[in-house]
């Protein structure tokens, strides 16, 4: 319902990097933290923060995020 306030939770291994205007929303990577494997890419939003786990990192680029909806959670 329009004013309603929802928090959206998903776990970063479903989220999938794209293309800026390929995806759900597009943000700008702020920080990538190396963990092994693979990378961390930290997103910072004016409502907070998004993790996406990725074998690639695009550190400083404006990348474009998708949802797997299966994996979404809305949260009252």
């Amino acid at each position: 319902t329009a004013g309603d306030t929802r928090t959206v939770g998903i776990r970063p291994e479903h989220i999938m990097l794209g293309k800026p205007g390929e995806g759900h929303c597009d943000v700008n990577v702020d920080v990538v933290e190396n963990i092994g494997g693979e990378y961390l890419v930290y997103a910072f939003l004016s409502e907070g923060q998004i993790v996406v786990r990725s074998a690639c990192p695009p550190a400083g680029e404006r990348v474009s995020l998708r949802f797997d909806a299966g994996h979404v959670h809305v949260f009252d």
